[in-house]
């Protein structure tokens, strides 16, 4: 099963220490699917479809989703995690607490009308933790594949789709994408009369990402802690027994 302690934590069916349970009525699931429900609603048929061209049995796909997982080529889901400001500037408890909810209330909507091509499975705006932020999960995907399943599992490419493409690993398509959608929130967030500061402490705005691998064993904790820093941009994708529980990288 994976990424069980993500969901407990978003899903607020485990409730970390730095969370306020009187302030957790504020969260808003915006969706969930169980993650493995959401790779049969995007693959079923094209797996069904290429397993009728084998003819050979050890070549047909029974589980994608397993598949993906065992593999070491794609990833099978990401979370991206956007925050606007700090516990100084933008407490979830504040005068500006609401403000910051509203904003991100805007942008998820916003990136669902962006990104086509990663499929959103779970998506959690946390108002009961020190600063507002938003937990989006998502399977990136592309259709007319001429290799393997016709609709399969790819981020390259995924973004390819949406027209966003990489010149090389100093600037991956990856990076690109997480600068355009920065660049989204801080247009939402100067609607407000909020600007982002260029700065290397970006003090208005932070998009998290964080990386996990199929064997780590650290504690939830982990999680939290990260979820406290707002000044970089993390990365994270996963496959393992508990996501919640890896390190985080830094772009």
């Amino acid at each position: 099963m994976s990424g069980d302690g993500v969901v407990a934590h978003n899903r607020r069916t485990y409730f970390a220490e730095n969370v306020d349970q009187t302030r957790t009525h504020l969260n808003i699931e915006y969706y969930y699917t169980p993650i493995e429900e959401a790779y049969h609603q995007l693959f079923d048929e094209a797996q069904a479809e290429y397993n009728a061209k084998q003819k050979r049995k050890d070549r047909r796909v029974e589980n994608y989703y397993e598949k993906i997982c065992n593999g070491d080529q794609e990833k099978p889901f990401y979370e991206v995690i956007f925050q606007v400001g700090n516990k100084d500037d933008m407490a979830a408890a504040g005068e500006n607490g609401e403000l910051a909810k509203t904003i991100l209330d805007k942008f998820y909507h916003s990136f669902l009308e962006r990104n086509p091509h990663l499929h959103v499975y779970s998506t959690h705006l946390h108002m009961d933790e020190a600063t507002p932020h938003l937990h989006i999960d998502f399977i990136p995907f592309t259709t007319g594949s001429k290799r393997g399943l016709s609709t399969r599992v790819s981020l390259k490419q995924a973004l390819a789709d949406q027209g966003i493409t990489g010149e090389g690993r100093s600037l991956t398509e990856r990076d690109l994408w997480v600068q355009k959608e920065k660049e989204a929130l801080a247009a939402i967030m100067l609607e407000y009369g909020i600007e982002w500061g260029r700065k290397a402490n970006i003090r208005n705005i932070s998009a998290f990402w964080n990386l996990s691998e199929r064997n780590e064993k650290r504690k939830l904790r982990n999680w939290n802690r990260l979820l406290s820093v707002s000044s970089k941009s993390r990365f994270c994708s996963g496959c393992g027994a508990d996501r919640s529980q890896a390190p985080a990288v830094d772009l």
